[in-house]
């Protein structure tokens, strides 16, 4: 969307470098989860995953939700940015797949976040990994939430039609 508007709109290029600067935070703080969490891809193996290893699965969902754009994470704040500078360069309707993206993505993300979160845990230990998988994940996860923080204060500063 930035890059469609980038020489009429004068906000595209820093909301094109700021989103991708949370999304890639947000990236490796999933992909870091995953890992920890021994490369589970099918999501079955996702099941109770909260009840038997939370910190992963909890900053997994951080991630997701950031990258989905929902507030109070960064994430929103860099698709708000996205959206408002399509709005202001015309085209209204690339705004719209984007927000209809947005939601779409919001279903594949909860297909893995609710089973960990809500479906009964099976019996037995969850295996993981450790060392640098782990020191990868926190430091991410800590990236994530600092810039999160770091944003809030630009929350009183849209104006009252744009909050949620």
């Amino acid at each position: 969307m930035a890059v469609a508007v980038a020489g009429r709109v004068p906000e595209a290029l820093p909301a094109l470098i700021g989103f991708m600067a949370v999304c890639g935070i947000a990236n490796v703080v999933a992909f870091a989860a995953i890992a920890k969490l021994r490369g589970r891809t099918a999501l079955a193996d996702f099941a109770g995953l909260f009840s038997r290893s939370p910190m992963p699965v909890l900053l997994l969902t951080v991630a997701f939700l950031s990258l989905a754009g929902l507030p109070p994470l960064a994430g929103f704040l860099c698709k708000l940015a996205l959206f408002t500078a399509t709005l202001k360069g015309g085209l209204g309707w690339l705004a719209i797949v984007a927000v209809a993206n947005t939601v779409l993505s919001l279903f594949y993300y909860l297909r893995v976040i609710g089973p960990a979160v809500f479906a009964p845990a099976p019996f037995g230990p969850v295996a993981t990994l450790g060392g640098s998988t782990t020191a990868c994940l926190w430091l991410s996860g800590a990236a994530l939430l600092a810039v999160s923080l770091v944003c809030s204060p630009f929350w009183a500063s849209l104006p009252p039609t744009l909050l949620p």
